[in-house]
């Protein structure tokens, strides 16, 4: 049996080294920027518009950029501690924005997005890693102005660390 100086110590070592622990996952990089690079090499170059052009994607699009094209936008965390290892859920929020017609162009790059990041494990830096990315969220509507068309997904990825 310990006795109450000895249970002290002890006490105070696991403190030090869970304090330790913590001051490490603090160093580690937040994965949201990862994530996003994640996406955005997932999605860059493999975007097709109707009429063959390759759909840019951009983190904050030019002014000027002719349509269409994909921006990836904001970003919320949700942190989750099981019982294991720490873990979150990140909801990543893009728009693609379109001249065309109707909804047929908007509806067809968001499925081109569907396929290329759905049910995905992309690959992230900084010491963490996707457990999988999902679709959760896709819609195609008329803009304000009455002429381009906008659609908005949500890829959801379940990130811990490596």
């Amino acid at each position: 049996m310990l006795t109450g100086s000895e249970l002290e110590r002890r006490k105070a070592s696991l403190w030090r080294c869970g304090a330790q622990l913590r001051a490490a996952e603090a160093l580690m990089a937040d994965p949201g920027w990862e994530l996003q690079k994640a996406i955005y090499s997932a999605l860059n170059g493999n975007l097709t518009s109707v009429s063959g052009g390759i759909v840019p994607v951009f983190d904050g699009a030019p002014e000027d950029e002719p349509y269409p094209y994909v921006s990836l936008d904001d970003q919320s965390v949700i942190p989750r501690d099981g019982l294991v290892q720490r873990w979150e859920t990140r909801p990543v929020n893009g728009s693609i924005w379109s001249a065309y017609a109707g909804k047929y162009e908007v509806m067809e790059i968001l499925g081109q997005i569907y396929t290329l990041i759905d049910r995905q494990r992309l690959a992230l830096g900084g010491g963490h890693r996707t457990v999988i990315v999902r679709i959760t969220r896709q819609n195609a509507t008329r803009d304000a102005d009455g002429v381009t068309y906008m659609g908005q997904f949500t890829a959801e990825a379940i990130v811990e660390r490596a």
